[in-house]
């Protein structure tokens, strides 16, 4: 008896811990999916018109949201469940912006605990996944299959679910899949019946999955892009690939251009080409693989041939084989004139019957597998690139065996080819540069639901700014949007779904995570490889490097040659990346400037950690960075076999026919056996710099002075594009547990206002752009400085130089405006440039200057401002708008602003009027003259470990001790204490004397004299200067100095000097988490009025000032979290300052140049002149 108590008790346990050991799909890294369809490149077919296949399955579903999975209902799915009680929710829409739980926003680690693959572990039990250890969605809805859909396929498509689901059809399971932002595509047929349909999706936020997935970005979850069902017939086209591929061959009687447009110093083009083998249709790898390969010669033809290659694929379901069916493509350009047309028999694509002699033809038991099933040869295409992004449409069609076509599809196709040679990427033989921007999928209202009228909003905003290059930071976008950038003209650096920046690299080597990691490189590349925008694949961003990075890359170099690869995580020292990248890439770097450095001693190598983990680019730019291959060997005899060619044409002489030969310049076939020593180097870039948190943006002329000195500098991508700021009235589970409520205007919030722990704060506010895309200085400064259009002066000419790969000068019209003393002398537009140099990438005299200021004063302030603006209507901008403008100094001296101010105010005042000879009055001016040094801090001030504002802190910047040494001198005093024990007497002390000498004149006016004296040890000082609280009736303000937007001493390039005027209010720029701003510099004259105000005029004597006037203080602005809590307060407050700091990057990147501080061992003076009528 007691044996069967035993066996008994050990089936139990037996049982309990087959249970307990049940490892769910969505915690198991080894299943990606679950009867989930092959990648394929994105398109939808159609029968007889487009759209008559296709089935949207956006709109109003069914809703159930539980905090865990505990919580779902489990048969949900069942055809006969009840779910009448159940909410509503729309898709795609994400679920914390639909009233469903939290949204976490964190940038560097996970909002559970790290536990890989699993995601439920017990985190923290003040974090949100405490409670919401993983929110479940459950989605139902019915659909009427349309008629005729019984008959053939139906596919059901997601192009993406955050992250983890399952599916069900008619109570059938029909598969699960993971990846937030890949597709995902299941055949749905055998479940499907005629009417009416059942569907329901089971949703995870987070899955194993997740860890892939650690972007600085809010974590959302839900289906949150479209989901689609779409029929074919029993034998269907798959896939399709499409290679534009330049046949740029000696007997096709082209001529090379010999003086191609190039961008930077030291483009030194060759005259040999490498080109493909005698029969360029031989192979995918013959050709394409010459003419991609990441160090090639390429040409700069005007004109170049291409072959159209095109890979389609098939399938065939029940008794369909295929026999007799054909599939054809045609090409035609934007009229609809034909350009040409293939057909092929599909029966040897499928090869159903694996034939020996087919298989030994297109996937051959050694070497590389063709890629051409068909070529449409394409004689001098308009070429695409983002400045002419021409763009052609290919017809595909599948036809039975009776030539009835059965099914349908169409792409759009661009002629363009991209490869590095001599360190510089080249885009159809032109050298180019980033201009780029990172990008992620965010609205302020949606979350991650991106319409077409917003991404179609980004691309303009982004062109009109003079950016040409996104990266898709950290995913794959949804497709509509490679769609807008190839027709808009836009390249793209397409990014895996892949970054680990909780666990740094400790996946990337990890071989159990292998699969994992290349799925996200296959379902990215699958896609998207149509796409003409689409010039690099990213393998990821902060996931260290590893054995799994280097396969992602391998797959990807012989999937696609024709691209070039990109990770910033593959680095080695000094330059020496691993040979998997193509470019050599690195995070928010330093120029070759010298940078803040405090608490260092002067003339020392040491730097404080904050500055030196970022590397300096140019450094990397100066050494011999090695290519991605120092040689390459070629086997003789073998046709079709040639893979790329690191060649050199300046390392090949005629004396080498043989080897000329090889390379397919001449007709022969021989292949040789190369082995060439010379090293090429890789072009050099930064994926991020330049971060556009808050207030910020400093130096980026810096910058790209650096960029354009060194031709093997590519340019980068800022980060980021748009502030990730959500409105708080779009989200239902606030901590003041109020409901939403409609707003007049949006209240942007940012991490831990939705009680999300644990968060980052503020620091998903790092846009170009607010988050509703209202633009910023920011976006002004961008504009101009990423503008190829650039001015400049030599002795009296004044020059144009075009640094665009292919837009010529006389695209747009020229303007002049010649202002002397801030008046407008004469205005004119250039006529005519000279049409030789108007079409070359070169410099164009543009003004002569000795006819035009014979007779001005030499005292005189003149400026010739320059407008350059579209001559013709573009797609993303009408005629007439501005590109650039430029302000070229003729005769830098706005003091004669002022003086002929100080005349005009001087006749206005009575010179004997006792008020201002009231000694009272002087006492009084001095009072309210109050000496500042402190600015409510920028994100760059407060963030990353910055030392600026908590030194400020420290030391009591804001609050001084002040000591009256006289009645004309005051010494602020400063004491700085240790943070952690400010009970023990201060570490360091240092004082600001400040004297301050007030003077009526005769004129009227008052003269003030405020001089600064630093001494001791003292932080770096935000700004040196007075502040006066005015009445709030002071509303008005009008200034002689930089405007139209705010600037600083380090980002000022958008801001030409001249006549202003504003609003109070208006100066002053919303950041979300309001901080210093409205700061205008090199003012030599500012007048403030108001209604029933007497006009308070003040003009620079000695040197001209900076000033800001808002209706909000410094500590207003340093204690408000959010701007939507700002308020205008009863004062106007006015601060004039004779220095002021730089703004700098160092939110996440390097702080404050040097130049740009206020050098605290000179004396500082203040001169000014006041009137009051």
């Amino acid at each position: 008896m007691k044996r069967y108590h035993f066996l008994a008790l050990l089936a139990l346990c037996t049982s309990h811990f087959a249970f307990a050991s049940e490892q769910h799909d969505w915690e198991n890294h080894h299943v990606l999916q679950i009867n989930r369809e092959p990648a394929r490149a994105y398109f939808i077919p159609y029968a007889k018109k487009k759209g008559d296949s296709q089935l949207s399955l956006n709109g109003t579903w069914r809703f159930h949201w539980s905090k865990t999975p505990e919580g779902r209902i489990a048969d949900f799915f069942k055809p006969d469940f009840d779910c009448s009680s159940w909410d509503h929710i729309t898709v795609p829409a994400n679920w914390e912006v639909s009233g469903y739980g939290t949204p976490i926003y964190i940038s560097a680690g996970y909002p559970f605990k790290i536990d890989p693959p699993f995601v439920t572990r017990e985190p923290k039990k003040d974090w949100t996944t405490y409670e919401e250890r993983n929110p479940t969605g459950q989605y139902l809805r019915t659909f009427q299959l349309p008629d005729g859909w019984t008959s053939g396929q139906t596919f059901l498509r997601f192009e993406g679910v955050m992250s983890a689901f399952y599916v069900w059809i008619n109570g059938k399971r029909v598969g699960y899949s993971q990846g937030s932002m890949e597709a995902s595509e299941f055949n749905i047929s055998k479940y499907l019946r005629p009417g009416s349909n059942d569907i329901a999706i089971e949703v995870y936020k987070y899955s194993d999955g997740s860890y892939l997935e650690d972007q600085d970005f809010w974590r959302f979850g839900g289906i949150h892009r479209d989901v689609n069902i779409y029929n074919t017939p029993d034998v269907r086209l798959s896939d399709i690939a499409v290679r534009t591929v330049p046949v740029l061959r000696s007997e096709d009687g082209l001529t090379p251009d010999p003086s191609p447009k190039g961008e930077g110093s030291g483009y030194n083009p060759s005259s040999l080409i490498s080109h493909p083998s005698s029969d360029s249709r031989s192979s995918d790898n013959s050709n394409v693989n010459n003419l991609s390969t990441r160090q090639l010669v390429n040409s700069s033809t005007q004109t170049t041939n291409y072959h159209l290659h095109i890979n389609p694929e098939f399938s065939v379901y029940g008794e369909e084989r295929g026999k007799g069916c054909t599939f054809t493509a045609i090409l035609t350009d934007d009229s609809g004139k034909e350009i040409g047309r293939q057909s092929t028999s599909i029966e040897n694509i499928l090869d159903l019957s694996h034939k020996a002699a087919n298989m030994n033809e297109w996937f051959p038991q050694r070497g590389y597998r063709k890629f051409e099933r068909m070529t449409i040869d394409v004689k001098a295409p308009k070429q695409w690139s983002a400045e002419y992004p021409n763009l052609y449409s290919l017809h595909l069609e599948l036809a039975d065996s009776t030539g009835r076509i059965i099914e349908q599809t169409d792409m759009r196709v661009g002629f363009r080819h991209v490869c590095v040679n001599d360190g510089q990427v080249l885009i159809n033989g032109n050298p180019v540069k980033m201009r780029g921007v990172n990008r992620h999928e965010h609205d302020p209202q949606t979350a991650r639901v991106m319409t077409e009228e917003r991404m179609l909003q980004d691309i303009l905003l982004m062109k009109r700014a003079n950016i040409n290059a996104v990266r898709t930071a950290h995913y794959p976008n949804v497709p509509r949007w490679y769609e807008l950038c190839d027709s808009l003209g836009i390249y793209v650096m397409d990014e895996a779904d892949l970054e680990t920046h909780g666990l740094r690299g400790t996946l990337g080597s990890n071989p159990d995570w292998h699969a994992a990691f290349l799925d996200r490189a296959v379902r990215m590349a699958e896609r998207d490889k149509n796409y003409p925008s689409v010039i690099f694949w990213s393998l990821g961003n902060e996931s260290g490097y590893g054995a799994n990075h280097a396969a992602m890359s391998a797959w990807l170099r012989e999937f696609d040659p024709t691209r070039l690869i990109h990770y910033e995580g593959a680095q080695g020292e000094n330059g020496n990346d691993p040979l998997t990248v193509d470019v050599i890439s690195r995070f928010y770097t330093r120029v070759m400037q010298e940078y803040l450095n405090p608490g260092i001693p002067e003339g020392s190598d040491a730097e404080r950690a904050e500055n030196a983990r970022w590397e300096r680019l140019m450094e990397i730019a100066n050494q011999r960075n090695i290519s991605r291959s120092e040689g390459v060997q070629e086997l003789k005899g073998v046709e079709g076999s040639q893979r790329p060619l690191p060649l050199d044409a300046n390392n090949l002489s005629s004396e080498s026919p043989s080897l000329r030969e090889g390379l397919g310049v001449g007709s022969s076939s021989t292949r040789q056996l190369v082995n060439l020593s010379t090293k090429h180097p890789r072009p050099i870039m930064t994926s991020e710099y330049g971060h556009c948190m808050g207030n910020a943006l400093g130096n980026l002329k810096d910058y790209w002075d650096e960029f354009y000195s060194h031709p093997h500098m590519l340019g980068g991508f800022l980060w980021d594009w748009v502030d990730q700021g959500i409105d708080r009235n779009c989200v239902w589970s606030r901590p003041d547990g109020q409901r939403p409520r409609a707003a007049h205007k949006m209240e942007i919030a940012y991490g831990g206002d939705f009680g999300d722990k644990p968060n980052l704060k503020a620091f998903c506010l790092n846009g170009v752009i607010m988050s509703d895309r209202q633009t910023t200085p920011k976006y002004e400064e961008v504009k101009k400085v990423y503008s190829p259009i650039q001015f400049h002066r030599d002795g009296d000419k004044i020059y144009v130089r075009n640094l665009y790969s292919l837009y010529q000068l006389n695209t747009y019209t020229f303007t002049y405006e010649l202002y002397v003393n801030g008046g407008l002398k004469e205005t004119k537009q250039v006529d005519k440039l000279n049409a030789t140099e108007a079409s070359n990438s070169s410099t164009c005299q543009l003004v002569n200057l000795s006819s035009l200021i014979p007779n001005l004063s030499s005292d005189s302030d003149i400026r010739l401002n320059i407008s350059c603006r579209l001559k013709e209507k573009q797609p993303w901008a009408d005629a007439g708008y501005e590109i650039i403008s430029e302000q070229i100094v003729i005769n830098d001296n706005p003091l004669a602003v002022s003086s002929q101010v100080n005349k005009l105010t001087s006749k206005q005042v009575d010179k004997l009027n006792a008020f201002y000879a009231n000694d009272s009055f002087t006492r009084q001016i001095v009072n309210y003259l109050t000496p500042n040094f402190f600015r409510a801090p920028t994100d760059n001030d407060k963030s990353f470990g910055n030392w600026l504002a908590k030194d400020w802190t420290r030391y009591g910047i804001d609050k001084p001790e002040v000591k009256h040494i006289d009645d004309n001198t005051t010494e602020y005093q400063f004491s700085y204490y240790d943070a952690k024990k400010p009970e023990i007497a201060p570490v360091k002390k240092g004082s600001i004397i400040v004297t301050t000498k007030v003077t009526p004149l005769d004129n009227g006016l008052i003269d003030i004299v405020q001089t600064y004296e630093c001494r001791g040890e003292l932080p770096e000082l935000p700004r040196l200067g007075l502040s006066v609280n005015l009445p709030s009736q002071y509303d008005n303000v009008m200034w002689y100095g930089r405007g139209p937007w705010e600037n600083y001493p380090d980002r000022l390039t958008s801001c030409p000097v001249g006549w202003y005027e504003n609003k109070v209010g208006a100066t002053y720029t919303h950041y979300a988490r309001p901080q210093d701003g409205g700061n205008h510099g090199d003012c030599s004259v500012l007048i403030l009025s108001g209604n029933s105000m007497p006009t308070l005029t003040v003009t620079a004597v000695d040197k001209t000032f900076s000033f800001s006037a808002l209706p909000y203080s410094a500590p207003q602005l340093a204690e408000t979290a959010h701007d939507y809590e700002l308020y205008r307060s009863d004062y106007t407050y006015l601060s004039i300052d004779c220095a002021i700091l730089g703004i700098g990057n160092s939110s996440c990147g390097p702080g404050v140049l040097k130049k740009y501080a206020i050098d605290k061992s000179k004396k500082h003076t203040l001169h000014l002149q006041v009137a009051i009528n």
